[in-house]
């Protein structure tokens, strides 16, 4: 589904191999499957948010399983969405683009925010070198 819409789409089928492809390739969204060989979903997506540099990633969990402690352990595990098999091809579509579209606007509130902070700071310091130089300049006067 994700392919035949354009986008770029890497499978993993554990999930060791999904983490070990995950440090090797940039991602917009992990889609993961709860239901699993070795590793579940769920401890997937526990490690892709231990990771400082993944922890915004969008997640959605793409499962056949409906079962409540399955559900419960994704979302505690930092799951973005839960969505069950056989899923809606227009469900999953705006629901991955909204995720993409969603963590690219928090980049950029997250960008601008520490732009305006560098730039609070050097306003701070330019002021605090024209403050000492006035000093200086009164003291060569005297």
């Amino acid at each position: 589904i994700l392919e035949l819409a354009g986008y770029r789409v890497l499978v993993a089928e554990e999930g060791a191999t999904a983490l070990e492809l995950l440090a090797r390739e940039p991602v917009d969204l992990m889609v993961l499957d709860y239901m699993m060989p070795g590793m579940d979903g769920a401890e997937v997506a526990r490690r892709v948010r231990l990771d400082p540099s993944r922890s915004e990633l969008p997640i959605v969990m793409l499962t056949a399983s409906q079962e409540g402690p399955h559900i419960e352990a994704a979302f505690a595990a930092g799951a973005n969405d839960y969505l069950t098999k056989p899923v809606d091809r227009r469900i999953l579509l705006a629901r991955v683009a909204a995720m993409i579209q969603d963590a690219a606007n928090q980049k950029r509130a997250k960008e601008a925010a520490d732009a305006e902070l560098e730039r609070e700071s050097l306003l701070t310091e330019m002021k605090e070198a024209a403050r000492l130089q006035q000093a200086k300049l009164r003291g060569a006067r005297a």
